[in-house]
């Protein structure tokens, strides 16, 4: 088997949309090769260019989005999509909708969230930052992202793609964005 054959051929029709303005780099580098190894689209989206490397071909895919808000354009565009799309997000209001509306949305630490969950730390997001703007959190703490953190990423991305859920259907895609 070479490097662009896989055992997981259970993922086509998957597509994999990336909200790159927060993504780190080593899930970049991770996603990037994708397309190579499983010939999955795998398109990033920010309100920047992010340097993408050339593993990819025409599965990879830059979009500069700057007419709109990024997350407006990734709700609206993997709602329309054909076929299972996952989307790779830290956005937690983003995921949120996107979750409400039957997308697959994980982290970049490789959590898949659910109704439940998502609701729980949309709680705790807005909680902590009610907190900030009364000026009562006082101490930051450091975000690490390490070889834990990519390896969870890349095997969680790694189950998703063997056992990608069901696709959407037609009634689903009808749901309004608002």
């Amino acid at each position: 088997m070479n490097d662009h054959e896989h055992p997981d051929s259970i993922a086509v029709g998957v597509e994999i949309w990336v909200d790159g303005d927060s993504c780190p780099v080593p899930v970049r580098e991770i996603l990037q090769r994708i397309p190579g190894r499983r010939g999955i689209p795998v398109r990033f989206c920010a309100n920047r260019a992010l340097p993408l490397g050339k593993t990819g071909g025409d599965l990879l895919e830059m979009l500069v989005i700057q007419e709109e808000d990024v997350d407006d354009y990734l709700l609206r565009e993997t709602v329309a999509a054909r076929g299972i799309v996952l989307v790779v997000t830290r956005d937690i209001p983003l995921a949120e909708r996107l979750v409400e509306l039957g997308i697959p949305v994980m982290n970049d630490r490789g959590r898949l969230f659910e109704r439940d969950s998502i609701r729980e730390l949309r709680s705790l997001r807005d909680a902590r930052a009610a907190i900030r703007a009364q000026g009562l959190e006082t101490m930051t703490r450091a975000v690490t992202f390490g070889k834990r953190e990519q390896k969870a990423f890349a095997d969680a991305l790694d189950r998703f793609l063997a056992t990608p859920p069901r696709p959407r259907g037609a009634a689903e895609k009808d749901i309004p964005l608002s």
